[in-house]
């Protein structure tokens, strides 16, 4: 059973939203955004006026996307951020949040509060709400044979995945985990390369080696380790096998099948 603090759902967005956030201005080049990515770890950037009004918001798949689509071709922030931004009020119940979360289907959405940017309301924030114990393990939740790359796989047709549909891929060989990949390593190997993608391998830009989790532990204790590491995901193994993966989306999705049931 999902056990959390009594009456949590019930209080504000703005109590549990990230306040301190990265953002970025329209005219800046992807490769300041990019930067700025890497340096904070923050993979969505709300974009802003200088009144503090948003925009747009960027995030690295848009980015990855564009150059998927278009190739090394750098323009701005401007020109690549999706306009059609769903945000929430920083007096939005965190109920409410919770099941527009669920509905609409993306990881993080800007917070307002008089007509400016307060912060961002992420799967993250519900994540770090697992209190003490949760009676689920690991691998009742998890996501069974993911989709998988190979460490020699062109890069460009990892990043055509990434771009339009996975958030992160396991890199795998013979059954066994050897590192991950995502939108942000595929960036960051193309931004030190000179945009060049000629002979580049999975290898050449996943991370090594993997943080992850064993498939009977509980998911508090995944949703410890991803607060404490800044991760989207674990890949779950037994013996260096994958055998699954469990993300932010995956708790967030049964704290919100929690709210709906009324067991919160």
């Amino acid at each position: 059973m999902l056990k959390h603090t009594a009456g949590w759902h019930i209080g504000r967005v703005g109590h549990i939203a990230t306040k301190k956030v990265a953002v970025c201005r329209e005219p800046e080049t992807l490769d300041t955004v990019l930067e700025r990515m890497g340096r904070t770890g923050y993979r969505r950037l709300p974009v802003i006026d200088n009144d503090g009004r948003l925009k747009g918001i960027i995030t690295s798949v848009d980015v990855l996307r564009h150059v998927a689509r278009n190739g090394p071709v750098l323009t701005s922030a401007g020109k690549v951020m999706n306009q059609q931004v769903h945000a929430f009020g920083a007096n939005f119940t965190i109920e409410q949040a919770a099941h527009l979360f669920h509905a609409i289907g993306k990881g993080a959405y800007p917070v307002i509060e008089e007509g400016r940017l307060s912060g961002m309301l992420s799967e993250a924030d519900f994540t770090r709400h697992f209190d003490r114990k949760v009676d689920i393990a690991v691998n009742r939740l998890m996501t069974h044979k993911p989709l998988v790359v190979g460490q020699h796989t062109d890069i460009m047709d990892a990043a055509h995945r990434l771009a339009f549909g996975y958030r992160r891929l396991p890199v795998v060989e013979n059954g066994i985990l050897l590192g991950i990949l995502t939108p942000t390593d595929v960036l960051s190997h193309l931004a030190q390369n000179g945009w060049k993608a000629a002979g580049s391998k999975v290898k050449d830009a996943m991370r090594a080696p993997v943080i992850t989790i064993e498939s009977e532990a509980d998911l508090r204790h995944a949703a410890s380790k991803m607060v404490e590491k800044h991760l989207g995901g674990l890949p779950v193994t037994e013996d260096g096998e994958l055998l699954g993966m469990v993300t932010e989306r995956d708790l967030a999705d049964l704290l919100f099948s929690t709210l709906k049931k009324g067991k919160a």
